[in-house]
């Protein structure tokens, strides 16, 4: 599974969506399979925003957070 580790969130989220043009899941396992690999500090601030409908959404909610 990919994780964030110590790189920037805009970086984990590049990576993650050349990941996903490859599989066949649909918008809810891209959403959980994308938190799930965010550092822990990262998933603590993202509870303060609304769930988000899509995966753009989702990133541009994790690049907000990390700046």
């Amino acid at each position: 599974m990919l994780q964030q580790g110590e790189r920037a969130t805009s970086n984990y989220a590049s990576e993650f969506c050349q990941l996903a043009r490859d599989v066949e899941w649909d918008r809810q396992a891209l959403l959980d399979q994308f938190r799930r690999g965010l550092r822990g500090e990262v998933k603590n601030i993202l509870v303060k925003f609304p769930e988000p409908k899509s995966l753009n959404e989702a990133i541009s909610q994790v690049v907000r957070c990390n700046n």
